[in-house]
C-alpha cells in the first residue's frame, strides 16, 4: 500500500483548482493572490456596470421580473468574488488545516493496518465527493451555455430567418433592446460572459473542494479515536497509561480542528444558508412567470441544492460520529481496568464526547440534513408568497 502523503499530493485536483482559483494559502504568494483578485474584480467591473444600468432601466419601467432575473444570474458572480475575499481573510486558518492534514498523514503511516484502512476510506470518500462536486458544476455550466449556443448555431445554419440568443440576456446600455444582438456588442458580451463563467466555476469549485476533505478529515479522526480508545483499554498494564494519553491527544486534536473549521468556513456557510433560499425562490419565480422551462435557471436551482446539500450531509455525518464516540468510550471495556488513574479519565472523555460537535454558519445555523430541508421549504414558502402578492 502507498504511504499517506501531504494534502497537495493526496488531493491533486483540489490543490490545482485552489491555486488557479486564488484561494490556496501560501504565505509566499499571498500578496500576489490579493493583487490578482483585484485585477479579476476590475475585469468583472464593466459587466457589473452594464448589469447595473440594465437594472436601472427595468426599475424605471417597473419590470420586477427582469430585475429579479438579474439578481438570480449576477448574484452568484459577486458571491464568487466574496469567496475569494473570505479565503484570503481566513488564510491563516486554511494554512493551519493543510499543515494539520500533512502532519496527521505523516503520523498515520506509523499506525497499524486497522487504522490505515479507516484513513484510506476517508480519503476515498473525500475524492469521490470532490469529483461529484466538480461534475455537477460542469453540468450546470453546460446547461447555462448549451441552450443559447445550440439555438444560435442551429438558427444560423438551418433557419431562413437566422436569430441570435444570448447566454445572459442583457441590454446594450442606453439603446433599444434589439441593439443587444448587433455586432460587435453581441460577440463581445458573449465571449466576456463565457470568460467570467469559467471564473465562476473555478470559484465555486476551489472553495468547497477544500472544505470537503477538511471536514472528512475531522470525521476520520473521530473514527481513529474510537479505535484508539478500544485498543488502549485492552492493552498491557504497563502500556495502558501511555495508550490512554495518546487517545486523549486524538480527541483534543479533533476538537481543535473543529474550532479551526468554524473559523475558516463559518462566515461563508452562514451566507450560503441565506443566499440559497433566496436564489432558489427567485429561480422558481422566474420559471413560473415565463411559463417555460429555462434550463439556465433549472441549473441554478440544482447548483443551490448542491451547495446546501454537501455541507449539510458531511456536517451531519461529523455530528453523528462525534456523538457515537461517547458510546464507543462507554463500551470500550473500561470497567475491566483496575488503574484508578485511568478510570477517572473515562467520565471526562465521555462527557466531552457528549457535547454536540457540529459545523455552523455564523456560529448559529447547524449544518445538518434538517437544515437542508428547512432551506428548501423556506425557498418554496418565499416563492408562494411572491406569487400570492403578484396575483
Amino acid at each position: 500500500m502507498k504511504p499517506f502523503t501531504t494534502f497537495d499530493q493526496t488531493f491533486k485536483l483540489s490543490t490545482f483548482l485552489m491555486v488557479i482559483g486564488l484561494v490556496y494559502p501560501n504565505p509566499k504568494t499571498n500578496w500576489i493572490r490579493l493583487l490578482l483578485t483585484l485585477v479579476l474584480f476590475a475585469a468583472f467591473l464593466p459587466l457589473g456596470i452594464i448589469i447595473l444600468l440594465d437594472v436601472c432601466r427595468y426599475f424605471k419601467q417597473g419590470d420586477i421580473l427582469e430585475i429579479v432575473k438579474h439578481a438570480a444570474v449576477a448574484g452568484p458572480f459577486f458571491l464568487g468574488f466574496a469567496k475569494m475575499v473570505l479565503a484570503y481573510w481566513s488564510k491563516d486558518e486554511w494554512l493551519f488545516l493543510i499543515n494539520q492534514i500533512n502532519d496527521d498523514h505523516a503520523n498515520y503511516n506509523t499506525l497499524p493496518e486497522e487504522y490505515k484502512k479507516i484513513v484510506r476510506d476517508g480519503i476515498r470518500k473525500s475524492k469521490l465527493m470532490i469529483r461529484g462536486w466538480c461534475l455537477v458544476l460542469v453540468i450546470i455550466l453546460l446547461l447555462y451555455y448549451g441552450g443559447s449556443l445550440l439555438l444560435t448555431i442551429y438558427s444560423q445554419l438551418f433557419s431562413s430567418n437566422p436569430s441570435k440568443y444570448m447566454i445572459y440576456d442583457i441590454n446594450r446600455p442606453y439603446m433599444e433592446p434589439e441593439a443587444r444582438f448587433e455586432s460587435p456588442f453581441y460577440e463581445f458580451i458573449t465571449i466576456y460572459i463565457m470568460c467570467m463563467s469559467v471564473l465562476y466555476v473555478i470559484n465555486y469549485s476551489s472553495y468547497e473542494i477544500f472544505m470537503i476533505p477538511c471536514i472528512n478529515h475531522a470525521a476520520t479522526k473521530v473514527l481513529l479515536f474510537c479505535v484508539k480508545i478500544r485498543s488502549a483499554m485492552i492493552s498491557r498494564p504497563e502500556d495502558l497509561g501511555r495508550n490512554i494519553a495518546e487517545a486523549v491527544k486524538f480527541q483534543c486534536a479533533f476538537f481543535n480542528i473543529i474550532r479551526k473549521l468554524d473559523e475558516a468556513f463559518g462566515v461563508y456557510l452562514g451566507f450560503i444558508f441565506l443566499i440559497c433560499a433566496f436564489q432558489t425562490c427567485v429561480c422558481l419565480y422566474i420559471i413560473s412567470e415565463r411559463n417555460n422551462t429555462d434550463v439556465k435557471f433549472i441549473g441554478s436551482i440544482i447548483g443551490c441544492m448542491e451547495i446546501m446539500f454537501v455541507p449539510c450531509y458531511i456536517g451531519e455525518k461529523l455530528q453523528s460520529l462525534s456523538q457515537q464516540s461517547a458510546i464507543e468510550i462507554y463500551n470500550s471495556a473500561w470497567e475491566n481496568v483496575q488503574d484508578p488513574r485511568v478510570r477517572k479519565y473515562v467520565p471526562l472523555m465521555i462527557a466531552r464526547a457528549q457535547d454536540p460537535v457540529s459545523i455552523k454558519g455564523f456560529s448559529v445555523f447547524t449544518f445538518e440534513m434538517n437544515l437542508f430541508v428547512k432551506t428548501m421549504k423556506s425557498a418554496y414558502s418565499l416563492y408562494t408568497l411572491l406569487k400570492s402578492q403578484k396575483h
